[in-house]
């Protein structure tokens, strides 16, 4: 078939043939229809303002004033932290000497009661009897006590009269706390047990031993825990023991 056949152009209209649907085997008769095109003529984009050369340089000098503005201010701000933040090694120093500082006093105060025979107060009488803490009320207890400054100060005392004896860090902690106690805390509180070094009491050994890096401390800590465990499972094991031989005899 002839594509002029199927297609004519008159005017603003368009003639086609269509073959409509028929049953089968008959003869398909071809229709024509008219379809009628409004033609929309293309619209122009709008035109661009036209900008001075002037009026360019003129914005443009706006924009580098601004700029010169947010870096001055941005300078003001560095200027002011650097001068307000001190440099960490500073802080850790003053840290270091708030410390020793606080283990002088109490040392100083513990050589003066010596000499004057002066006697322990209630509070230090008080913290004193539940050392070393045996049980989670009583650390909770004491933790609770910890909050206040003056009770601090007075653990801080105990502890050092603990290390004017003991000389260590595993035996300062031994006074602090009874394995029966330690068995349920870990350094970090891994595998299931809480955190040891969260403690307000173990965080005063740290200022008790001062002039000792804080990693070496820790290295210290870490061992007390694992002879404690070592310890509570030895004592479970000779408690096994007695209640067999009870039972056989």
């Amino acid at each position: 078939m002839n594509f002029e056949d199927l297609f004519e152009v008159t005017g603003s209209e368009v003639e086609c043939e269509e073959a409509p649907f028929v049953a089968e085997r008959s003869v398909q008769a071809v229709q024509r229809r008219r379809f009628s095109f409004d033609c929309v003529p293309y619209s122009q984009e709008p035109a661009i303002q036209n900008v001075s050369e002037a009026e360019v340089l003129k914005r443009l000098d706006v924009l580098q004033g601004l700029q010169k503005d947010y870096i001055n201010r941005l300078a003001i701000i560095e200027t002011a932290l650097k001068e307000n933040v001190p440099d960490k090694s500073e802080v850790q120093a003053q840290s270091k000497l708030l410390r020793e500082c606080r283990v002088i006093g109490a040392r100083t105060h513990q050589a003066i009661s010596r000499i004057t025979g002066d006697m322990e107060d209630e509070e230090y009488l008080d913290l004193a009897s539940k050392l070393p803490m045996s049980s989670i009320e009583h650390l909770a207890t004491v933790e609770e006590k910890l909050k206040n400054r003056a009770s601090a100060d007075v653990m801080m005392r105990l502890l050092v009269k603990a290390r004017g004896v003991k000389g260590t860090v595993d035996g300062v902690l031994r006074t602090l706390l009874h394995d029966d106690l330690a068995r349920d805390y870990d350094l970090e509180g891994r595998k299931g047990k809480k955190s040891l070094i969260s403690l307000k009491c173990v965080d005063i050994v740290f200022d008790v031993f001062a002039e000792k890096p804080k990693q070496s401390v820790l290295d210290y800590i870490r061992r007390y825990v694992a002879l404690s465990h070592n310890r509570h499972k030895q004592k479970l094991c000779k408690l096994k023991k007695k209640v067999v031989l009870s039972v056989n005899n």
